[in-house]
């Protein structure tokens, strides 16, 4: 009987391993940022490059920001309307129906620099310290 599991996950693994998306193929096309910033703000328009490793010519490219397709203008993409933080921006290119990917890590914060706020000790008044309560 174990070695009727043994096989059975044995042959369970390799079938699940072996079962994927076959049109999709690995480090063909890769994504640039033109004079990349350490962050960018939701005004920001990103000049973004997609580097063909292979020669392919693609019949069409999408971008999406965390899956999330993306207005592009020319070679810029616009983060306006878009969450603030850690984004992943992503291109899927397509060519003869086969779909190939290529991504890149960038940080959108916020155009408002944060108040800073500075406070005045007025009074000091005596007290036990020992009294302490919390609440």
């Amino acid at each position: 009987m174990k070695l009727y599991n043994l096989l059975a996950a044995t042959f369970l693994f390799l079938f699940l391993t072996n079962c994927g998306d076959s049109k999709k193929e690995e480090n063909v096309f890769s994504l640039e940022i033109k004079n990349q910033q350490r962050t960018y703000t939701p005004n920001d328009a990103v000049p973004i490059t997609l580097t063909n490793n292979k020669e392919i010519k693609p019949d069409s490219v999408v971008y999406y920001l965390n899956k999330e397709r993306l207005a592009t203008s020319g070679d810029e993409i616009l983060l306006s309307g878009h969450k603030l933080g850690q984004r992943t921006i992503q291109a899927k290119v397509y060519k003869d129906g086969k779909e190939y990917e290529a991504s890149k890590n960038l940080t959108i914060v916020s155009p408002n620099k944060p108040k800073v706020y500075t406070y005045k000790v007025i009074e000091t008044y005596p007290h036990d310290i020992k009294a302490y309560t919390q609440g």
